[in-house]
């Protein structure tokens, strides 16, 4: 199913427990007012850093993506009604490091909220997997994700590209309960509309990989 589609619904990927101590942890990150995400979450909690880099999520991700997978990016998202945003359809091209490096394999450099990003080499994205994981129910009512399947195999597109093939293919709406999970690749096409009915929204971003990264840099 993930090979094929792109992506992948886990149910009951937290248990009730972990939910609880998750839920807390994130009540604890800062609060930006002007976004409804935070960035490398595990830097602020050590209840998080446990999570994100347990040894049996990392042994999950590597029945997915093989090699010795680690984190490569933790983000939490809150959508509210304070808070409530759009995404339009895309690819998530790029990726965080810790330093700009002169390799042709890397391109589109950038910093964001103070940490480089660059678009890394196309053999990097199959050996990248992101795992959404949900701290309340999602729909479309609170601006759930929306994909379409199977396009991650088109691979590296221009933006007008995605716009264009986008407006020809139906979208699947990922609905999830509380601790579920949504797998995702990183080249799959997807986006999110505002809700319409806000209420919070709450996402556990993670990203990992097994590519091996030049021994300049690391994952930021």
């Amino acid at each position: 199913m993930y090979a094929d589609d792109g992506f992948e619904k886990i149910e009951y990927f937290a248990d009730s427990t972990e939910l609880v101590s998750l839920k807390d942890a994130v009540s604890e990150l800062p609060n930006d007012n002007r976004s409804g995400a935070v960035r490398s979450i595990e830097r602020f909690s050590e209840r998080l850093r446990a999570y994100v880099e347990s040894a049996h999520i990392l042994d999950f991700v590597k029945s997915y993506i093989g090699g010795c997978p680690i984190l490569a990016r933790a983000i939490y998202f809150n959508k509210t009604e304070a808070q409530n945003w759009l995404v339009s359809w895309h690819k998530d091209k790029t990726t965080a490091v810790s330093d700009k490096i002169d390799c042709p394999d890397w391109s589109n450099w950038s910093v964001k909220n103070n940490v480089i990003h660059a678009q890394p080499p196309t053999e990097a994205y199959n050996k990248m997997l992101t795992i959404r994981l949900h701290l309340d129910d999602a729909d479309s009512s609170n601006g759930c994700l929306k994909v379409i399947s199977g396009s991650h195999l088109l691979g590296v597109l221009s933006q007008q590209e995605i716009s264009k093939y986008a407006d020809n293919k139906l979208e699947t709406v990922c609905k999830a309960k509380a601790g579920d999970a949504l797998l995702m690749h990183p080249l799959l096409i997807h986006s999110s509309s505002k809700a319409t009915s806000p209420s919070s929204r709450r996402i556990i971003h993670m990203e990992y990989s097994s590519f091996e990264l030049p021994k300049s840099i690391k994952w930021a």
